[in-house]
């Protein structure tokens, strides 16, 4: 763990896709067309889904209010590694690992997007300021 309480798996996620950007990108200014990057991870480091989705949408975070002290609503907060402005000719992520963390994240700022409904499995999706699980119809 760094300084900051995240693992280098995390930052190598998010150095990944940035990478992943790079290369889809040039593939889709000759044809365009939706890209997925797959990570697989066998490694005893291997994050848990949360620490993906964080990687992925960005860190969940809690405002206080102090007059009442309270808990405000959460919301997706820094350091995502897909956002309005970047890598956004990466359409989907799947992270496979060597234990039982098998997870896909669409991109919703994606030029090219890819429908839930493409993969067999459930698939995260950031939904304003959330994170949703939506299943697809498929077997």
């Amino acid at each position: 763990m760094s300084a900051g309480g995240y693992s280098t798996t995390t930052r190598r996620i998010r150095e990944s896709i940035d990478e992943a950007n790079d290369q889809l990108r040039s593939g889709q200014n000759c044809l365009p067309a939706p890209g997925i990057c797959v990570i697989y991870h066998e490694s005893l480091d291997a994050t848990s889904g949360r620490m993906f989705l964080a990687a992925i949408f960005g860190d969940l975070t809690v405002p206080i209010e102090l007059n009442p002290i309270q808990p405000g609503g959460p919301f997706l907060g820094r350091n995502g590694i897909l956002a309005p402005t970047k890598n956004r000719g990466v359409s989907a992520v799947r992270y496979v690992t060597s234990g039982a963390v098998d997870a896909i994240a669409l991109n919703p700022y994606a030029e090219y997007p890819v429908e839930a409904a493409m993969f067999r499995t459930p698939v995260w999706v950031a939904d304003g300021a959330s994170i949703a699980l939506r299943h697809s119809g498929a077997p």
